[in-house]
């Protein structure tokens, strides 16, 4: 058990940057990274495949399995991760991915014996066991084929009321400046030890570091990372979660350094959640307070402001708007002018 512990240890200080791994495989790491975010999934999975055959690591075959996941190719993440599992054989967090692709592969009770693997390895690990308790349940002994489900939100009841303006906390968080600081640094360190699969957990502890450590720099980045996870951590973004918690930081840290970011994720889900009333009223806002941007700016926020007020029903003001971004494109035929024509039935 000592031994294992360092071992994890070693690395979650890697994960940290502490430990650093050979600055090729680094540097590669890094690419695939960045081709994922930049949405070219395909390259990135022929770079992970060709370090793996370079220079296979538990880390590549982890991200390499979690891209697949990712893309829902369950059959291909299998065969890498039983691969992955022959090289590193007591790697929970390996296990961990494995059984979860098991799980959305309609094999609940397969991924049950592989989670109970991974208790017995480590009885400590909360993905492991959270998982455990969730296929214990009637609704999915009944069903061997049961279908994944997203990660529940916390109710409120259990993580604080996090609407729009409120600093309501639970009883037990009304801690002083200091104490909250001391918990939010706590919450932090178990948080860095976390595999980044347990989403669930991670849920957990950034809504107590909200809802508990309010006054704390740690809040606002716990309501970012938040954000951040219901974007990507699920096959479909949770929009209504995004737009709860940035509503939150919004309102209660206004003078944040993040809030220009957060505003314009928050944007994002109010268009891609169907909110068009309330991107109104924040399109609104944006003119309020640059009132006269140059027309390539405004042909990005006329075009996308327009398209709110014509969802809303304000079909006038819609097209008005997109007469002006005609204007502004001064004969260029850019692409917003193009769709304003479009939205008004022209050629």
């Amino acid at each position: 058990m000592r031994m294992r512990s360092c071992l994890m240890l070693l690395l979650v200080l890697a994960l940290a940057g502490m430990v650093r791994p050979a600055a090729g495989a680094e540097n590669g790491l890094k690419e695939c990274r960045a081709l994922e975010q930049a949405g070219k999934f395909e390259e990135a999975l022929a770079k992970y495949l060709s370090l793996i055959e370079a220079s296979p690591s538990e880390e590549l075959y982890r991200e390499t399995g979690s891209l697949l996941g990712k893309l829902q190719r369950y059959d291909e993440a299998d065969a890498l991760l039983k691969k992955a599992l022959t090289a590193f054989p007591k790697s929970t967090s390996l296990m961990n991915l494995q059984a979860l692709i098991t799980y959305r592969r309609g094999r609940s009770e397969e991924a049950r014996a592989i989670w109970n693997g991974v208790l017995a390895l480590d009885p400590d690990n909360a993905f492991a066991r959270d998982w455990v308790a969730k296929l214990g349940k009637p609704s999915l002994q009944a069903s061997g084929t049961a279908a994944p489900e997203p990660v529940a939100a916390i109710p409120a009841t259990a993580g604080g009321n996090m609407e729009s303006g409120s600093t309501a906390v639970s009883p037990d968080a009304a801690l002083s400046p200091e104490e909250q600081q001391k918990l939010a640094k706590k919450l932090y360190q178990e948080m860095y030890t976390l595999d980044k699969w347990e989403t669930a957990r991670f849920e957990e502890l950034h809504r107590q570091v909200i809802d508990k450590c309010p006054t704390t720099e740690e809040a606002v980045e716990s309501c970012w990372r938040l954000s951040n996870l219901y974007l990507m951590a699920d096959d479909k973004p949770r929009y209504e979660d995004v737009i709860q918690v940035l509503e939150h930081l919004i309102a209660k840290y206004p003078t944040s350094p993040v809030i220009p970011d957060a505003k314009n994720r928050l944007m994002l889900a109010y268009k891609e959640g169907g909110h068009p009333d309330k991107l109104v009223t924040m399109y609104q806002e944006l003119f309020k307070l640059n009132p006269n941007p140059d027309d390539r700016m405004f042909m990005i926020w006329g075009l996308e402001y327009a398209d709110a007020l014509a969802a809303t029903g304000k079909t006038a003001e819609a097209n008005s708007l997109y007469e002006q971004v005609i204007e502004r494109d001064g004969g260029k035929d850019q692409l917003e002018a193009r769709v304003a024509r479009e939205r008004l039935g022209r050629k």
